[in-house]
This record gives C-alpha cells, structure tokens and sequence, in this order.
C-alpha cells in the first residue's frame, strides 16, 4: 500500500453514494423459496461440511484449529476502531484496498464532499483503487452453484443471508439465522510468488446454498508488483453502516444484525464478530459501527 492512499484520499462516504447500496444483501424470511440449485453441488456441500465441526452455527470444515503465521497489520497499516478495539485484523486496516464509483473523481454539488483529485488519487495508488465494474462486483442472480476467483494477491467478499463456501480444502457453512442478520464475509487470495509462467495461485470458491438475487460478490484484486495488504477497514464500516440502515436487499430500512467474517486461505486463520443495532440514521450507523462489536470467534488470537 503507498504512502499516496494514507497521504492524499479524502475518506469520504464512498459506499453512501453507491446505486446498489452497499454491501446489504440479505432477503426477507420469505423470499427463501427463491433459492433453487444443483442438487449435486449441494450434496456435494454438505457431504463436506458433515466432517466439520460447528461454532456459534458456522460449520467449519477444513479449517485448523489453531492457526499460525496469520497475517497482522504492522508499521503503516493500523486496524484501530474509535473505542480502542481491533476487528478482524488479519483482512481489514488501513491504508486498504479500496473500490470506488463512477463520482469518485468529482463529486460536484454531492452532499457528502467533493473530490476533485480522486481519479489521480486512484492512479498514483498502485493498484490500492479500483473501479466498481462488472469485474469487481456482481449480484448472483442464478441457481446455485456459483463461482467467484478468490484473486491471487488479492481478497473476495461475500455478502448475504445465507451459504456455503468451498474455498480449496476449507468449506464454511453459514446458515440463515434470520431476516434480520446478513453476513459479510472476506477470504484473503494465496499470496503471489512473484514468478511468471508458474502455476496459477488463483482460488475458485465455490458457493451454494445461496439466494439468488440477493447474494452480492465483491473482488479486490491484487496491487502492481505485490500483494494488496488488507482491505479497507473504514469502506468496510461504511458498508456496515450502510446495511444497517438500508439497502436494495435489506429493505428500505436494513438489517440490525451484521456478522464479519474474514478467511485467510493462506493459513486457515479465521474471525468473526457481530454487530447489533436499531439505528437508522446513516451517519449514526457509521459512528456506531465503531463501537460494540463482540468477537465471536478466532482460531489464531
């Protein structure tokens, strides 16, 4: 990550401006009869994920106990939350990869402030910045099964009310906990060699028992010449914020219930915690995702 992203991106409210609304993703009770997949690929599924076991209704096949070696921010890259916690920092810090909309280089007359430097901003970052393009973020929209490159260097996210994710030797079970829960989860890339020609270190993550429609994919791909480090801790928040409160998934008024999950194929590390509240205000939303998340689980801390 260059000193460019920590020195000149004004942080604003990226997520707030998008037209999908953010990362919320998660259906009410009765659109699950939407789902409808290959039975072979779910049997497939669930024939792995009964040799795993089960924490706080996640089942975790594939996935050590105890993790080591995991990834932690260090130097420039901080993952510090406004009441002094940390939250997933082996995926999220700051400075982090980032992916922006279409305003990104202007912003005239938008409430949430003006950037007329974004488009160099995005340039000089070394690959830190992306665009949101048909590359980058997709909607699934058919039956299962799906598939998602888990980019070398680089991270995948996941966002919805329910799936199953086969990611190489590991497969994670999330099962539907409710309308009002959503989850976002991110899966760090193996980490490039550096070599030409040798064989390809892209992931294929499988998903199945999702709902179509309402199960958003995310790919933050890798920086030029190296690894992307994290992902944005504070454009996660701001998603956070933003499936709180609303969303074209969520409902117009979002879901209260978001649990972060984060997965490092690289050494099975894993987290996550939950977030809870009835806010509806945006801007509320975002100064509250800052506070009270309760961690759940951790294989490596």
């Amino acid at each position: 990550m260059t000193r460019t992203l920590e020195n000149k991106l004004d942080r604003r409210t990226f997520l707030k401006l998008l037209a999908f609304g953010g990362a919320s993703a998660a259906i009410a009770a009765d659109s699950r009869t939407a789902r409808a997949g290959s039975s072979d690929a779910e049997a497939e599924a669930v024939a792995k994920l009964e040799k795993g076991r089960t924490v706080d209704g996640i089942v975790l096949a594939g996935v050590p106990e105890k993790a080591v070696n995991v990834e932690m921010p260090k130097g420039m890259f901080k993952n510090v939350l406004k009441d002094g916690t940390d939250l997933i920092p082996h995926i999220f810090a700051e400075p982090g990869g980032l992916l922006v909309g279409p305003d990104f280089g202007s912003n005239v007359g938008s409430p949430y402030g003006e950037n007329s430097n974004g488009w160099k901003t995005m340039y000089e970052s070394g690959g830190s910045i992306h665009p949101f393009s048909s590359v980058t973020q997709e909607i699934i929209r058919w039956s299962s099964p799906a598939f998602q490159n888990s980019p070398e260097g680089g991270f995948a996210m996941f966002a919805g009310s329910q799936m199953n994710l086969e990611i190489a030797d590991a497969t994670l079970g999330l099962p539907f906990k409710g309308k009002d829960h959503i989850y976002l989860v991110a899966v760090r890339g193996l980490y490039p060699d550096g070599r030409k020609d040798t064989p390809e270190k892209n992931t294929t993550v499988r998903l199945t028992n999702y709902i179509p429609g309402h199960t958003e994919v995310l790919m933050y791909e890798s920086r030029e010449k190296t690894n992307l480090g994290f992902v944005s801790l504070e454009q996660t928040l701001q998603r956070i914020a933003t499936t709180h409160t609303g969303g074209t998934n969520g409902g117009a008024e979002g879901q209260s219930v978001v649990t972060l999950l984060g997965y490092d194929r690289n050494t099975g590390g894993i987290e996550w915690s939950r977030h809870w509240t009835q806010e509806k205000d945006w801007k509320n939303a975002l100064v509250g995702a800052n506070f009270g998340w309760q961690k759940i689980y951790s294989n490596y801390r």
